[in-house]
């Protein structure tokens, strides 16, 4: 069988901005004579989501699976073909080089991996032999692809303070209980990973019934649109940060709260690049109230960028646990201004099993965990950033 490697240029991370050149090489191990009808280099890059439902019919339950692609980059080369004339090439023993380039798109959305559906790029070197499928070869190397989110481009709105309000009345069926009143905010709206949001909370308790906890938390959420059998959504809500403090006795008038939500690895917000797969984040304020009550929650949206405001509010918590496998690849955007550039850090969630449902056992995958990496910021290093863990003023 033969072997396959595919590097890229100076980029041995494989991550890219969007509008960039995807350059590499990809070296061919052929143990003996092999006759191909044709090799094949294909850039590839596709959105999918799939996912199955039980639903209720005229004849009982019954299964239903609700799926969508968008495809991206359809790009193909031939490394190998038979001359004029000829329908094979025998390729001799040995290892084979080629290289290969391609400008990436730019408008196309960022790779995501979710429990629901993804969006991958891929390098495939394509193998196709004369004797039957069973012989054909086929290998995959994923790369990341970044759609660069400048928060500067509407800095005018996401430096604006972002504000929640709730007033509820407690109630199980007639009874009525007083009320709970949330009012949180937080200093701007656009953010980037490795900054700290602070959370500030106002709470009265003028129920009777006691809050237990207030629940800060920093909330993924992801919409999974199908295109067949008919247009559906699915949402995941994911926790990615989150913090529990205090609590309220009842009639107690206020208490006011600061809390720290620590932004890891993850992906831009992206509404509009992709049909199929939405992310959005926001940030949560609950009262978890004792009782049969409905908690009273605030919720604030967030925007997530890739480069940061210039004018932001410096906010940082020393010591953090963020991850520390970090690459910096060539061509990565300049930040404005004199703050450092950003790590590429590994996404929070993990890594993802890569191969798909369009695999079969003659596909080898160079790597059959994939991790896709965001930018994440050391905001101690940014010019006036604060190393104290108290919020700016």
């Amino acid at each position: 069988m033969a072997k396959c490697l595919v590097t890229f240029d100076n980029n041995p991370s494989g991550i890219y901005s969007t509008g960039q050149t995807l350059s590499g090489r990809v070296e061919l191990t052929i143990p003996k004579v092999k006759t191909v009808k044709v090799v094949t280099l294909n850039i590839v890059g596709y959105a999918k989501c799939r996912w199955e439902e039980t639903e209720l019919r005229s004849h009982g339950y019954h299964g239903r699976t609700y799926k969508g692609r968008v495809d991206y980059i359809s790009f193909s080369m031939n490394l190998v073909e038979p001359e004029k004339g000829e329908k094979t090439v025998d390729m001799p023993p040995g290892t084979h080089y080629y290289t290969f380039t391609y400008d990436l798109p730019h408008e196309i959305p960022t790779s995501f991996e979710g429990s629901t559906g993804y969006i991958r790029y891929y390098v495939i070197i394509d193998l196709e032999t004369p004797l039957s499928w069973n012989f054909d070869q086929k290998f995959k190397t994923a790369f990341t692809v970044l759609k660069q989110f400048d928060l500067n481009i509407d800095a005018n709105l996401l430096s604006l303070p972002s504000q929640g309000t709730v007033d509820q009345n407690l109630s199980f069926g007639p009874f009525k209980n007083g009320p709970v009143t949330i009012i949180a905010n937080t200093a701007q709206t656009g953010y980037v990973p490795g900054q700290t949001i602070i959370v500030h909370a106002d709470i009265q308790n003028a129920s009777t019934a006691k809050i237990n906890e207030i629940r800060f938390s920093f909330q993924q959420i992801i919409r999974y649109i199908s295109i067949k059998p008919k247009i559906k959504t699915r949402m995941k809500v994911i926790t990615v940060a989150e913090a529990r403090v205090g609590y309220l006795d009842q009639n107690q008038q206020n208490r006011t709260f600061d809390q720290y939500l620590q932004i890891p690895s993850l992906p831009p917000s992206c509404t509009s690049l992709c049909k199929i797969i939405t992310i959005t984040y926001e940030v949560r304020v609950e009262a978890k109230v004792s009782g049969f009550y409905r908690n009273p929650e605030v919720k604030i949206p967030i925007t997530l960028g890739t480069i940061p405001l210039t004018n932001n509010v410096f906010s940082t918590v020393p010591n953090s646990n963020l991850s520390q496998s970090t690459v910096n690849p060539t061509g990565a955007p300049r930040v404005q201004g004199n703050m450092p550039p950003p790590s590429y850090e590994e996404c929070i969630f993990g890594a993802a099993q890569v191969r798909d449902d369009e695999d079969d056992e003659n596909t080898v995958i160079s790597c059959t965990n994939c991790t896709p990496r965001y930018p994440v910021y050391n905001c101690s290093e940014w010019p006036n950033g604060r190393t104290e863990n108290q919020p700016s003023q």
